[in-house]
């Protein structure tokens, strides 16, 4: 029963139930000498340890019941009418002695017997006082005649009166603990129904939360590997010669692609912090090289708006910290996006400062502002500064109220500030470990021109989406590699073994054999023959963090999204040709 009801409830009736024990047992040690001074010690011993024993049964017998243990409710019963029966015992030897003080205290024992089960009904005052009112009126009129001198022809009358009172009191007091006991009994099946009710409740819930991150997965795997080749043949042309008008045209597509792409991550992002999958990461960062790179980032889009883009780091903000680098740059991303979208003449401003062991990033603009009444909603899901059908600016109204959780999941807050037409002020308060105060810059990126076409790289690809094909080798030929590309896991792993390869590409999801199992089997194979190890880079458009450790667990050594951003791609082949130089 303690794990269905209160526990402070539970305290408490046990706590009655022992004070209850108490008073009966010290009454039957009372009562029990005048056994033992008209009966005999024999007898009265023996009528005092079967009464002790039945009460000790009795109490351990509520205490399980009470603790939920299932208890028939009958034993409650028969040990009721035991206890009844030795009082009942103890009035009878007493009134067959003959004398006239035993004869009282036998009447006084059946008002004894009324007494315990009024105590036994101590639920119902009225109940208690009921059973009160017969053997109190029976006693008192017994003591009347008893000291008028006429107590042995009333003593008969009184006694026979109290004894048909007694039986009835007996009867009536199991009949009332029998009801409480089927009502507790009852009451704990109720208890357990709703619980197996809120267990399948809970299951369904989970087994619905389920079903609704797999169905973004895969739709986020739908829907990015045919962005994949929207944008990876879009960034492809985009490094060959164009006219301007195949310029602007081109810049067209890769923008509206980007923009489907930025509305799933929201809304893959929104799924994972309401699912509580959303895991950060705890590295050490240069909060210098953060800002700097945003800058660099949007200044081109600011620049086309006429709009200046500033950092300004006050004395003591610049540092390492630890953190999640990814999510607080996503934050600022939005941020600067939003304080651009929205600004036409002016400035964006990025404040960063430290002080009490706290870091504190504003991001703020000279824009339209944002209007009172619509200030508090903006960390709102699907909520807009204009949601009207001849509203200026697009959106899903998501980016904001994802900032807001990603803040809050990091230990930190953030607010909001604006007036109408005079800008508006994002500030985010951080408590993040600081590891050094020494300042940091930017470290310089390899430039994919700096891998020539007469790389002798040797890369092996397994893909098996046409498109996403086409898209690899076309961006890998621009900085002169050409990849062999194999269509699924099993002939990835026969193609590893017939060459020599400096790198692989590997997707994740093919028919045959898929991307883990094919780089486990490579490990494998390599751990036997004492092969060198070959990188393994996953090609995915599943890439949430606890996938990426299953990648990693499987032997891959990194990973690169769908859809692929050439810089990536470049970025991970560089590093890979350096570490096998300098292995080499």
């Amino acid at each position: 029963m303690s794990k269905f009801i209160d526990h402070d409830q539970l305290i408490r009736v046990l706590k009655i139930e022992n004070g209850r024990s108490l008073i009966r047992a010290v009454i039957t040690a009372v009562v029990s000498i005048f056994l033992f001074n008209y009966v005999g010690v024999i007898v009265g011993s023996i009528w005092l340890t079967a009464m002790l024993s039945l009460e000790i049964l009795c109490a351990l017998s509520r205490r399980r019941t009470l603790r939920g243990n299932k208890a028939k409710a009958a034993s409650s019963l028969i040990l009721t009418f035991a206890m009844s029966l030795g009082w009942v015992i103890h009035a009878v030897l007493l009134w067959n002695t003959g004398s006239e003080v035993p004869q009282i205290a036998a009447v006084m024992d059946l008002f004894t017997v009324a007494l315990y089960a009024a105590i036994g009904a101590f639920y119902s005052r009225a109940i208690c006082l009921l059973l009160m009112l017969p053997p109190l009126a029976a006693l008192a009129g017994l003591l009347i005649t008893y000291l008028w001198g006429h107590a042995t022809p009333f003593m008969a009358a009184v006694a026979s009166t109290a004894t048909i009172g007694t039986c009835a009191t007996i009867v009536l007091n199991s009949v009332i603990m029998h009801r409480q006991d089927a009502r507790l009994n009852q009451s704990r099946i109720e208890l357990e129904r709703l619980n197996a009710e809120l267990a399948r409740a809970a299951q369904a819930a989970q087994a619905a939360n389920q079903a609704k991150s797999d169905f973004l997965s895969n739709m986020s795997h739908e829907i990015r590997t045919p962005l994949n080749g929207v944008l990876g043949m879009a960034q492809a042309m985009a490094l060959g010669e164009l006219s301007p008008s195949q310029a602007e045209r081109l810049t067209i597509i890769r923008d509206s692609g980007q923009a489907v792409l930025a509305i799933v991550n929201d809304v893959l992002d929104l799924s994972k912090i309401e699912a509580g999958k959303l895991e950060l990461e705890s590295i050490d960062f240069a909060l210098g090289d953060l800002l700097t790179k945003l800058q660099s980032a949007y200044a081109m889009q600011a620049q086309k708006k006429g709009l200046a883009l500033v950092v300004c780091m006050e004395p003591g903000a610049d540092g390492i910290y630890t953190g999640d680098p990814t999510r607080l740059r996503q934050v600022l991303s939005n941020l600067i996006s939003n304080a651009i979208k929205f600004t036409e003449i002016g400035e964006i401003r990025i404040d960063a400062a430290y002080a009490h062991d706290a870091l504190r990033l504003a991001v703020s603009d000279t824009g339209m502002g944002i209007e009172p009444k619509r200030l508090g909603a903006v960390f709102q899901r699907f909520s807009q500064e204009d949601s009207s059908t001849t509203r200026k600016f697009g959106g899903t109204g998501l980016g904001l109220a994802i900032c807001s959780q990603l803040i809050s999941l990091m230990g930190g807050s953030i607010e909001a500030m604006s007036q109408p037409g005079h800008g508006s002020a994002f500030t985010i308060s951080l408590y993040l470990p600081r590891v050094s105060d020494a300042p940091t810059t930017a470290a310089a990126q390899p430039e994919p021109a700096s891998v020539t076409g007469e790389t002798t790289m040797r890369v092996l690809a397994a893909e098996d989406n046409q498109t996403n094909q086409v898209v690899l080798r076309t961006l890998l030929e621009q900085i002169g590699i050409t990849p062999t590309i194999v269509e699924n896991g099993a002939e990835a792993i026969n193609a590893w073994r017939d060459g020599r390869w400096d790198l692989v590409l590997m997707d994740i999801q093919m028919p045959v054999m898929d991307g883990p199992a094919a780089a486990q089997a490579i490990r494998e194979a390599e751990a036997k023959s004492g092969r060198a190890r070959t990188p393994i880079i996953a090609l995915t458009a599943n890439a949430m963090a606890h996938q990426i450790s299953q990648y990693r667990a499987s032997g891959m050594d990194g990973h690169i999204s769908k859809p692929i951003d050439a810089r990536v791609l470049f970025e991970t082949v560089l590093a890979t040709a350096a570490t096998s130089g300098e292995e080499a």
